[in-house]
């Protein structure tokens, strides 16, 4: 990707889109956390795509402990955790984070 939109929740839509297992989640595109906080919460998740969606959220406000804004998890899973995505991402969803951290943004 040479550059991602201009707008934040433009950007966010389309590095969420990089996941493949973020692919027709709520709160994906068009952006919108609170719907992808209710998905997060359905039980849906699997580890990878867990793991994808606390990543977008760790992008879109990376100092924010989801916990508090209604995100359902275990106390230390509140916040994206690079090591745990690692161990579960495939090499599609490992691309798609490259492809962020090779020019990452903050909306």
């Amino acid at each position: 990707m040479t550059a991602w939109p201009t707008t934040g929740q433009d950007a966010m839509a389309i590095l969420g889109q990089l996941f493949p297992s973020m692919r027709n989640v709520p709160g994906v595109s068009p952006w919108n956390v609170t719907a992808l906080i209710d998905w997060l919460n359905s039980g849906a998740a699997t580890g990878g795509s867990r793991q994808a969606a606390m990543f977008l959220l760790h992008v879109w406000n990376g100092d924010t402990d989801w916990r508090k804004e209604g995100l359902k998890v275990k106390p230390g899973f509140g916040r994206f955790n690079l090591s745990r995505a690692m161990a579960v991402w495939d090499d599609d969803h490992r691309k798609a984070f490259l492809a962020w951290a090779e020019e990452p943004f903050f909306p």
